[in-house]
């Protein structure tokens, strides 16, 4: 009998334990996301073709239409860190072409200055910094690269961020 409500005990305790670190962590991460104010500011679209850009938090999806080999839709976005903190990219998530759309398309999302964005990378707080987001339909590809219908593409960027410590 002793034995059993030494294991109820026990079973009580770490149970107590796990939840109260649950709600710690879960108190932290909602602070930190709360002390950091991240904005993405004045799109500059760099193409003249159809396109549709929607900007919700900081998720950039967009839609481009190409019709031939050589046109391209570029377009920079300004990344601004208004809070009083430091922080560094957390992820990169973007979409992920198709075998079949990566042998006619290029994605390319970097720095204005064509740098690579890493995990990592920091953003000061009160700093600016300025990403260029490209979608091309190459030139050096075969006549059986090519799609054989129309095809809007519809794309997507988040980058996360996290506090610099």
């Amino acid at each position: 009998m002793k034995k059993v409500k030494l294991i109820i005990i026990i079973i009580a305790i770490v149970t107590i334990i796990t939840s109260n670190v649950y709600a710690y962590n879960t108190q932290n991460i909602k602070e930190t996301s709360e002390k950091l104010n991240i904005k993405y500011e004045n799109i500059s679209v760099k193409s003249s073709k159809k396109y549709d850009i929607n900007l919700i938090d900081n998720n950039i999806d967009f839609e481009c239409y190409l019709a031939i080999p050589g046109e391209y839709f570029e377009f920079t976005v300004d990344i601004i860190n208004t809070s009083k903190y430091n922080a560094k990219i957390d992820s990169i998530e973007k979409t992920t072409l198709s075998t079949n759309e990566k042998r006619y398309l290029r994605y390319l999302v970097t720095y204005s200055d064509n740098s690579i964005i890493k995990k990592n990378d920091k953003i000061l707080n009160n700093q600016k910094i300025t990403i260029k987001v490209r979608v091309e339909y190459k030139l050096d590809i075969e006549k059986e690269d090519l799609p054989q219908n129309d095809q809007n593409i519809n794309l997507f960027l988040n980058i996360n961020f996290i506090e610099d410590y």
